[in-house]
């Protein structure tokens, strides 16, 4: 698999309509609210829309055909 465009940990991770979606992460100090998408048959990495929060340390959940990032 290829790397990621921007590294992170604590991420939350989705998989929605053949594509694993990587979502926030950072750290405690330094969240994230940027994601990514990894495209199966492409097999690459690409930013995606960024969430209006920053986020790490987060719980996905996919329903009807959505993704959702929720935190404490």
């Amino acid at each position: 698999m290829a790397d990621m465009v921007v590294g992170r940990k604590l991420l939350g991770v989705g998989v929605l309509d053949d594509c694993i979606y990587a979502v926030g992460g950072g750290d405690i100090k330094n969240p994230l609210n940027s994601v990514e998408v990894f495209d199966v048959s492409i097999q690459k990495w690409r930013l995606v829309a960024s969430m209006s929060t920053k986020r790490c340390n987060l719980g996905i959940g996919v329903l009807n055909n959505r993704l959702y990032a929720n935190t404490e």
